[in-house]
């Protein structure tokens, strides 16, 4: 693939390829589940589908409601 290069990011060493992998979905579950639907503490949550984004979205309401 051709891209330019303000779209390449360099890993930093001391991160781990699983780990930079999931940085993207992670980030879209997190944007999804705490900043556009505002998720407060004690709401529940409805998690429709259990594929890859599925999951990291239940981990992050899971932990979100673990923090308050």
């Amino acid at each position: 693939m051709v891209t330019e290069q303000t779209n390449v990011y360099r890993k930093p060493k001391n991160v781990a390829w699983p780990a930079a992998a999931v940085t993207e979905p992670l980030s879209g579950a997190w944007k999804g589940v705490i900043q556009f639907s505002q998720l407060q503490i004690g709401e529940d949550v409805v998690i429709i589908g259990t594929g890859g984004i599925g999951l990291l979205c239940l981990m992050v309401a899971h932990k979100a409601a673990r923090a308050g």
